[in-house]
């Protein structure tokens, strides 16, 4: 969805591709936290004296954010050439 657009170090063709991406982002991480907010209503009263149940909610939380910085780290070096 970047890659090209990232490449061409054309500012006209990044800035439509870096709003399509971010559309896409949001939209993915809003349907993460609507499923862990479920996910914690649901289990959240059976869950007993371990803070073990947690975990899922977290590391989906965890495993979006780690790839996300190194999409941001593509994108600022790919604009920072484009601007060059």
């Amino acid at each position: 969805m970047l890659r090209a657009p990232l490449r061409t170090r054309v500012i006209a063709r990044i800035r439509p591709a870096i709003n399509r991406w971010l559309i896409v982002t949001i939209a993915w991480q809003v349907l993460l936290i609507a499923g862990c907010v479920l996910y914690l209503v649901l289990l959240g009263s059976r869950h007993g004296r371990s803070s073990a149940w947690i975990a899922p909610p977290v590391g989906a939380a965890f495993g979006l954010a780690v790839p996300l910085n190194f999409i941001a780290m593509g994108i600022v070096r790919g604009v920072r050439k484009a601007t060059e």
